[in-house]
């Protein structure tokens, strides 16, 4: 009964009274829907590699992978918020996992300052499409809530429908760099190829870990005739 209360709580009174993270109260909104303790547990990425927008530390304009004749990202450049660490991962976990859709709203307003800092025009928003399993197990694609609230708010044209996953691919996260890249390889198609050709996209997920997703996604909408593919995700692991 404790967490129910607690649950109905968070999703009646969770934009005045309580961090939708902890469930602690918070007596301000200075941190957005974060407690003080939360935000300061998020470790925001402040030099980020110029490819794949993860954190250099600023001491060079890439990171070591991006610097790797091995690597050759297929997105013209990524950008993430924060790393997988603290209350981000917290934050992602309770999304994904915990169903919590309530937490999109927080997510959602740091992928907006982001969006902001990064200062493009796109012509369309894709999410990550999930696989059929998953969504019906999960309920809903996290990538696409997410780009849902951005393309509202920024007026970008919101795409879920012309790339799709054609297999069903095993859950990547205990798995190599290569394992990664073999696992995705032709996992998706594209089902409209005019709703793509010439446009500058923006494919959107909450989390990037080695971009093999990512990458395999950008080289078929690049073979498929778009402009352009960038890459936005909230956390870099």
């Amino acid at each position: 009964m404790k967490k129910l209360l607690e649950k109905i709580k968070q999703e009646l009174f969770a934009d005045e009274f309580v961090c939708l993270c902890c469930g602690d109260e918070r007596f301000n909104s200075d941190f957005g829907y974060l407690c003080k303790n939360c935000y300061d547990k998020i470790t925001f990425i402040t030099h980020p590699c110029q490819k794949c927008g993860d954190e250099t530390g600023g001491f060079d304009a890439f990171c070591e992978n991006c610097k790797s004749k091995d690597v050759s990202h297929k997105f013209d450049k990524a950008y993430a918020v924060a790393k997988y660490a603290g209350t981000a991962k917290e934050l992602v976990y309770s999304l994904k996992y915990g169903k919590n859709r309530y937490v999109a709203k927080i997510i959602i307003d740091f992928l907006l300052r982001k969006f902001d800092e990064m200062g493009e025009l796109f012509d369309v928003i894709i999410p990550v499409p999930l696989g059929q399993k998953r969504l019906k197990k999960r309920g809903f694609n996290q990538a696409e809530v997410l780009a849902r609230g951005i393309a509202s708010e920024r007026n970008i044209i919101l795409d879920v429908s012309s790339i799709i996953r054609a297999k069903e691919t095993r859950t990547q996260t205990d798995m190599t760099k290569l394992a990664r890249a073999e696992n995705v390889k032709n996992a998706f198609a594209v089902t409209d190829r005019d709703s793509i050709k010439d446009k500058k996209i923006l494919l959107l997920d909450d989390i990037v870990t080695t971009g093999a997703t990512t990458d395999e996604i950008s080289r078929l909408l690049l073979k498929k005739g778009a402009k352009s593919v960038s890459v936005l995700a909230f956390c870099h692991a």
